[in-house]
Order: structure tokens, then C-alpha cells, then sequence
């Protein structure tokens, strides 16, 4: 194999590990008959951490478009077959190395609270 070949398989093998990263969750009925919804509206969920004007516009725009291929209408009244709402979360995880100097008790001078400075 060349050397072009080689790392365009690990190109792909990295950009599929990356969308494994992703985690979706979502509920609905199994019993129910989609085909008898005619209409939704959309409704406002509390979120803990509310995102950006610029991504809600994205999100209910793709869905609206969504919808409308399926033959839903979107409505402000009361008597929307479907209400739809939907919340985000971003989670960050950060791992950090240990230092170099190894620690002996709760900490410098014996104090829990404080913080011993990492020299190198």
C-alpha cells in the first residue's frame, strides 16, 4: 500500500471514532400512530443551561423542515396534536496529570484546604 492509501484508512478510522463520541437519547410511544398527527407546537422545556439564540434558531429550523416533509403543520393554539420541546447539554470532561513531586498526607502542613506548589 502507498502512503496515500494508508493515511486516508486512518483519516476515516479517526473521523469514526469521533462520531461514536456522541451521545443521543430520546423517548416516544411505540404504540402510537403517528399518521394521525396533523399539527405540533413547539414548547419551552427548563434547561439548566439555556444555548444561544444563533443554535435554537438551527435546531427548530432543521426540525420544522423536518416536520413539514412528513405533512405536519406548525400552529400556536392550544389544540396542536404534538407538542415539541427539546433540551441540551454539553458535558466537558478534562483529566488532569498528577505532578511530578510526590505528596505525603492531606496536604502541605498537615491542612486539607490548602495547595502545594508543583515546582519543576
Amino acid at each position: 500500500m502507498n502512503r496515500l492509501s494508508v493515511f486516508l484508512i486512518g483519516l476515516v478510522l479517526l473521523t469514526a471514532g469521533s462520531a461514536v463520541g456522541q451521545d443521543i437519547r430520546y423517548n416516544f410511544d411505540n404504540t402510537a400512530d403517528f399518521s394521525k398527527f396533523k399539527t405540533y407546537k413547539w414548547i419551552a422545556l427548563k434547561m439548566e443551561a439555556p444555548i444561544d439564540n444563533l443554535t435554537d434558531q438551527q435546531i427548530t429550523a432543521s426540525l420544522d423542515a423536518a416536520l413539514g416533509r412528513k405533512g405536519l403543520t406548525k400552529v400556536d393554539t392550544e389544540s396542536a396534536d404534538l407538542f415539541i420541546g427539546y433540551q441540551t447539554t454539553e458535558q466537558i470532561r478534562e483529566q488532569f496529570g498528577g505532578s511530578d513531586s510526590p505528596s505525603v498526607g492531606a496536604g502541605w502542613n498537615g491542612r486539607s484546604d490548602s495547595v502545594r506548589p508543583v515546582y519543576k
